[in-house]
């Protein structure tokens, strides 16, 4: 009976601890190249070691730790061949989910939502409350994709997309939060007339200015594109 309370005990712990530990890597509470430790973690988290190690090995496993043998666990490094690899994926992937989600996405619970949000000229959102705004549009419609795997994919791109942005917050400036504004109420309108192929194409423009503005960090310019 003791063994059986345990495995049903563990997911849960191992779940607290991944979705804890992933958070601070994502909000850079825990920053690109830092050395974590186990024994932190685990008086922080208030679980066992294995339940720590096991989130640790999910995390390695999605690029955000990295494990070496005798020398220790890291948070991953944010290099300009992640940011390019992330905003590929994302331009490619992204315009997919709004070309299949159009037809299906409603006007009234989704997109009045969302244009109610982003229509406001004096649009002033903190960085925090701007992320959000953008984690929720751009999910829900990966969610109205109704393709299970595209989802879990977005989710997971979005996610590391979200570290780059939460490392490098000096570089999300009101003009890039102004100009992303636009770039939502475009994509919403041709949404809303269910134009799937200029709606992708709104998709595809804005990733691709995300990515533009994400290599500033390394003073360097990019003439990567999207093959949608």
């Amino acid at each position: 009976m003791v063994f059986k309370i345990i495995m049903q005990n563990q997911p849960t712990l191992k779940s607290k601890a991944y979705a804890i530990i992933k958070g601070k890597i994502i909000t850079c509470a825990l920053k690109p190249g830092n050395p974590i430790s186990e024994k932190d973690l685990m008086a922080e988290i208030g679980v066992g070691r294995t339940p720590i190690r096991e989130a640790l090995g999910q995390l390695e496993s999605e690029k955000l730790v990295r494990i070496f043998p005798k020398r220790g666990i890291f948070v991953s490094e944010i290099t300009e061949k992640e940011i390019v690899d992330i905003y590929l994926i994302r331009g490619n992937i992204e315009p997919l989910a709004v070309r299949l989600a159009t037809p299906l996405i409603s006007e009234s619970l989704d997109l009045d939502r969302f244009q109610k949000i982003y229509s406001p000229e004096d649009y002033h959102p903190s960085f925090q409350e701007h992320l959000q705004n953008d984690r929720e549009l751009h999910l829900c419609i990966a969610n109205r994709s109704h393709n299970e795997h595209l989802e879990r994919f977005i989710t997971m791109a979005y996610d590391i997309n979200s570290r780059i942005r939460h490392c490098h917050i000096a570089l999300f400036t009101e003009e890039r939060m102004r100009q992303s504004r636009l770039e939502h109420l475009e994509l919403l309108y041709y949404m809303r007339e269910r134009d799937c192929e200029k709606a992708g194409e709104a998709m595809r423009k804005h990733i691709s200015v995300g990515m533009h503005g994400a290599l500033k960090m390394f003073d360097v310019r990019t003439s990567a594109d999207f093959a949608v």
